[in-house]
């Protein structure tokens, strides 16, 4: 027997949800070890995957996320009710609308779940083996999940007939489930089913198969940039033969109405013969078709009389008059005989066909993924002809000319206002200031998300681009309180950056934005303050966006930091007031804007007498902030800056030797007018 205990679910789920998965985590030593088996029922495919995760267990939540499972199976152990593992109680709490079940961990063997891919992996994906032998909570995840299916599911899998791969985390970059959110990858925010996502701004599919594979490479990004850039070379090619293509489709088109005339003329002879009798008797006659009399002749009661008498009421039904002819009798006989020919010939040849197609399975396999992969080149390679898209390079550097928002350009349908974006290794952490509603928050998610489409091998929305491959991508955008888990605004910014903390690297691309504001000014600039000089040591390329404006000396402190800020003018209106026209465009150095906050209140008709006595207090806070640029860290900042481009022109440069020697005396003089800029300033002060 296989005993199983659904411990929660709801109606509610996602129709598209088609996958149940199976997860397993080890005990004792090797707690924190997951093992995951998944099946979509609409696709025979078997996904075995096995990692080591973290305690707040990200890397688990975040592929469930992208999954996104019918139903999930545990071990009984792991769910045992008020006493469940971590584990159980952080899925369960996550995923509320997904049904979980309870297996018997007998049932998780890692021997029998061996036995059954070596009993059911098609021949031709067999090396699957030799990865998943050692994997033990894997293979005993897939035991759970292939007898579920068997005993409840009622689904019994052929020999050799089933396509089982192995993923490791490793092959993928990895976004967080919150990243996801913040971003709209494949959710808007606002509403579900809209399509202003970037999700919904690069579907052009036309297959389920290239459907899923466009969500989950967007999900997770290649780091692979061998195949990245054959994925850009096939998507370039096909800009330029899709008029071929395109004719081919036509043709191909054109042909079928020509095979499907012998099929519609044997329906058409019996619905000539009603006509013709219509046509002889004067008659409304009209051809209709049961299972059970076929097809037979049908007349609309009008008025109760028929030429040459009436017939009693209850020989008529729903006021129509139904009856057949002797050749019409005939011919559905005809019918009747054939069909059952059919029916004889079909099940003979599919029977036949079956046998055939069973020893050729992995060509069908092969088949599908290609298309599924064709579908999404031909979908990324349509995104980039409906806008004016440019190719990705990779390099160690992110340098982005003209950039601009995928998701605005498709939603306003117009040109958007384009930024730069520099980060190199020389200058890794960017501090953004600026009002509020200029366009931080915008900016931030722009460039996430043209990274994220550079490493699915899509091209981008700008002028120019040179990209360094991401392992991870970490957002911390702007949230409010969430009731759910009873934690303030203050409580959810900390826990999401102290997960960006245990789990980020030199190679991660963090987004940043207004850190700290959920609690006092003094204590909001402090923990800004440490994580910024956290992530400034560790040199993942980090955007940060914040209003307190104290941040931006740590330029002068690190020469890795760069300010920057969003430029907004102001106008006087008719009646004499001030009003704040924003730019939405980035320049260098910190905002001289100073009480942006109060001047958004007056924006509000707020009262004056309120906001001159903001802008007093204001004032006399700023007269006691210390601002000191060191000439002799100016020096060493220019030092470090021309030496860190000097290497990135030797790793990356492809210029001629003309080029490249106008590229160094740019670098030359621009050093030396920071050198003087140095020099001019210590004069002064003297």
């Amino acid at each position: 027997s296989f005993n199983i205990v659904t411990t929660s679910s709801s109606a509610s789920a996602s129709h598209a949800a088609s996958v149940i998965v199976a997860v397993v985590e080890g005990r004792g030593l090797a707690r924190g070890e997951i093992g995951m088996a998944s099946i979509n029922v609409r696709c025979p495919e078997l996904v075995l995957s096995q990692f080591a995760d973290t305690g707040t267990y990200a890397k688990v939540i975040t592929k469930l996320h992208n999954l996104m499972p019918l139903e999930i199976l545990m071990p009984d152990t792991a769910s045992v009710r008020g006493q469940g593992t971590k584990l159980y109680t952080l899925i369960t709490e996550t995923f509320p609308s997904v049904t979980f079940t309870a297996v018997q961990r007998k049932y998780f063997n890692e021997k029998k779940g061996l036995e059954y891919i070596q009993q059911l992996c098609v021949p031709e994906f067999s090396t699957v083996l030799m990865e998943v032998q050692t994997k033990y909570y894997c293979l005993a995840s897939a035991s759970a999940l292939l007898k579920y299916f068997e005993f409840v599911q009622n689904s019994i899998y052929a020999p050799k007939s089933l396509k089982v791969i192995f993923t490791g985390s490793e092959q993928t970059a990895m976004i967080d489930a919150i990243s996801a959110s913040n971003l709209e990858l494949v959710v808007n925010h606002r509403d579900h089913r809209s399509k202003n996502t970037l999700f919904g701004v690069l579907n052009y599919t036309k297959t389920a198969g290239g459907e899923r594979r466009l969500r989950s490479n967007i999900l997770e990004p290649l780091l692979d940039v061998v195949t990245i850039n054959s994925r850009l070379d096939t998507i370039q090619v096909i800009t330029c033969i899709v008029n071929v293509v395109r004719r081919v489709h036509t043709v191909c088109l054109n042909d079928m109405p020509q095979s499907l005339i012998s099929v519609t003329n044997h329906i058409c002879n019996k619905v000539r013969l009603v006509a013709q009798l219509g046509e002889k008797y004067s008659l409304p006659l009209r051809t209709s078709f049961s299972n059970t009399r076929g097809f037979f002749i049908q007349m609309k009661l009008e008025g109760g009389v028929l030429p040459g008498g009436k017939l009693p009421e209850e020989f008529i039904k729903k006021n129509n008059y139904g009856f057949t002819t002797v050749d019409l009798m005939k011919m559905n006989d005809h019918s009747e005989e054939a069909l059952k020919d059919i029916f004889h010939m079909s099940y003979v040849v599919v029977s036949r066909l079956l046998s055939d197609v069973c020893e050729h399975i992995h060509c069908l396999y092969k088949l599908s993924d290609a298309v599924s992969m064709l579908d999404m080149l031909l979908s990324l390679a349509h995104a980039c002809t409906v806008s004016d898209y440019v190719r990705p390079e990779f390099t160690d550097t992110l340098a982005i000319k003209q950039g601009r928002h995928p998701i605005l350009e498709r939603i306003s349908g117009q040109q958007q206002i384009s930024n730069d974006i520099y980060i190199s290794e020389g200058s890794n952490f960017v501090i953004i200031t600026g009002p509020n509603m200029s366009g931080k928050s915008t900016y931030l998610k722009q460039v996430a998300l043209c990274q994220i489409m550079a490493q699915i091998g899509s091209f981008l929305p700008a002028e120019y681009a040179s990209v360094r491959i991401a392992d991870q991508i970490f957002t911390r955008i702007g949230v409010d309180d969430d009731f759910e888990t009873n934690s303030s605004t203050f409580m959810v910014e900390m826990k999401e950056v102290s997960y960006i903390i245990h789990n980020t690297s030199a190679k991660s691309l963090i987004i940043i934005d207004e850190l700290g504001r959920g609690t006092s000014p003094e204590e909001g600039i402090g923990i800004c303050h440490s994580v910024c000089e956290f992530l400034i040591n560790l040199k993942a390329f980090t955007l940060f966006a914040t209003h307190f404006l104290e941040l931006c000396q740590l330029q002068t402190l690190y020469p890795n930091v760069e300010n920057q800020h969003m430029q907004v003018q102001h106008v006087r209106t008719e009646d004499g007031r001030d009003r704040v026209v924003y730019t939405y465009q980035l320049s260098r150095g910190q905002s001289d804007e100073r009480n942006y906050g109060i001047r958004a209140a007056e924006m509000t008709n707020f009262p004056s007498d309120i906001t001159e006595e903001a802008k007093t207090v204001a004032a006399k806070i700023n007269q006691k902030l210390w601002h000191y640029s060191d000439p002799d860290t100016v020096k060493q900042r220019a030092v470090y800056r021309l030496a860190t481009r000097l290497l990135q022109t030797a790793r990356n440069s492809r210029l001629d030797p003309e080029s490249l020697r106008q590229y160094l005396k740019g670098l030359k003089r621009q050093y030396e007018t920071e050198l003087q800029s140095a020099t001019e300033s210590v004069e002064n002060e003297e």
